[in-house]
């Protein structure tokens, strides 16, 4: 079987590659922020199955959030509907999809264009508003608040906490990444908005600590 990931050289990427590769059933096709689209729509023809994790969650222009995160999943879609394949995508969205902000408005943007891919030409999508992931291979002061706590302790440099009553959604990205290959692996027909679990609710208060 092949997949494609999209956003492999990402924090839940890595993971999601080396256990696809560790289990030997999948032949891994990447495509990183560094590839043109071409070589996207290539490799879109050749696969079974995406696993779409590339975007854009951190820029200081909001033009790379709707490219990174609209504009890309609508290529994607366009490729396929053209194509007419009908291959499973498993798509990592966020639970901030929807907010005012334009991150969210951009991931549920996305969503909506996958979920219209389903309607007319019929792909199978798996989408994942995925709460705050943890785990290896992620960085500090970028895409985990656990990463980020964890350094400042190591180095002894201070945690700034604004209201440490707030409770956080954690899902560790073994977890993630399991639930990503389920998905791909046991093909289910129309749009499913499945969870991942285990998840963990702490305190920003009681993390820091």
């Amino acid at each position: 079987m092949k997949v494609l990931v999209t956003g492999s050289d990402g924090f839940i990427g890595k993971n999601l590659c080396s256990s696809l590769s560790e289990s030997g059933s999948w032949n891994i096709f990447r495509f990183t922020k560094v590839d043109d689209l071409s070589s996207l729509e290539r490799q879109l023809l050749k696969v079974d199955a995406v696993i779409h994790l590339a975007g854009v969650n951190r820029s200081k222009n909001e033009e790379n959030f709707i490219k990174g995160n609209s504009d890309l999943t609508k290529k994607i879609c366009d490729i396929l509907l053209k194509s007419e394949r009908k291959i499973q995508i498993t798509f990592s969205s966020s639970v901030k999809s929807g907010d005012n902000t334009i991150y969210g408005r951009t991931k549920s943007s996305a969503e909506q264009h996958l979920i219209k891919l389903s309607r007319t030409n019929g792909n199978p999508i798996s989408i994942y508003r995925l709460p705050n992931v943890f785990g290896k291979w992620c960085k500090a002061n970028y895409n985990s608040v656990v990463a980020t706590f964890c350094h400042n302790k190591a180095n002894n440099l201070p945690i700034k906490i604004d209201d440490p009553d707030k409770v956080l959604n954690l899902v560790h990205v073994d977890s993630v990444v399991g639930a990503f290959i389920n998905s791909i692996s046991h093909i289910k027909e129309g749009v499913e908005f499945p969870v991942v679990t285990p998840c963990y609710n702490i305190s920003l208060g009681k993390l820091s600590t």
